[in-house]
């Protein structure tokens, strides 16, 4: 594992963190995951689509830690000394270590207020009038749609056919048929497969 510090040269604010891969390999990653649109690291990425990738560099703070938890709490160290989760200074978010426990009471407000309002209509309650008319909408096109095959038969358009290699239900296959898929199957003849498959073949016992 290794906890690095990326950093904006334009301003310098950075970023603290922690990955088991290749560093470059890793700021790529994250700056195809910013062009991309991604939310994950939002203060990063959106710096990143703002200031451009070349504004960028990465660097090792330490390398090879032995594993995750150990790297966690060394990250969070290294968040509290740099004061990452300052806007001013740093695009932390969370204190470290894993998940976003570690907003601070004026990140959460300030995230708050900013979820107010949303266009995504999380929590928006609708009128009874809007519901019905968006049903309404969907309703209509689902009457309006009518399958181009309706009505139709294999004898009506050519487009319509029956599959050459459609299952018959119920077929029972021949003997000699069970011989031979069973011989093609595996490559060579099985005459104990075959007989024991021909033996309890219900056309046998019919005849």
């Amino acid at each position: 594992m290794i906890v690095y510090i990326l950093k904006n040269n334009n301003n310098g604010k950075i970023y603290i963190g922690k990955t088991k891969y290749n560093l470059d390999s890793y700021l790529r990653w994250n700056i195809n995951a910013a062009v991309a649109g991604k939310t994950g690291k939002r203060l990063l990425w959106r710096a990143i689509r703002k200031h451009g990738a070349g504004a960028f560099t990465i660097h090792p703070l330490i390398v090879q830690i032995k594993n995750n938890d150990i790297a966690s709490e060394l990250e969070k160290k290294f968040i509290r000394l740099f004061d990452a989760q300052n806007p001013d200074k740093g695009y932390n978010l969370c204190s470290g270590g894993e998940g976003v426990s570690g907003l601070t009471e004026d990140q959460r407000k300030a995230i708050s207020i900013r979820m107010r309002g949303n266009k995504h209509g999380a929590g928006t309650k609708h009128s009874e009038a809007s519901i019905a008319q968006f049903r309404s909408k969907v309703v209509g096109q689902k009457r309006d749609f009518i399958p181009w095959n309706k009505g139709l038969t294999k004898t009506d358009d050519p487009r319509i056919k029956t599959p050459t290699n459609a299952f018959k239900l119920g077929h029972v296959p021949s003997s000699e048929t069970i011989e031979k898929r069973v011989s093609k199957l595996r490559g060579r003849k099985r005459p104990d497969v075959s007989e024991r498959m021909i033996n309890n073949n219900p056309r046998k016992k019919i005849e």
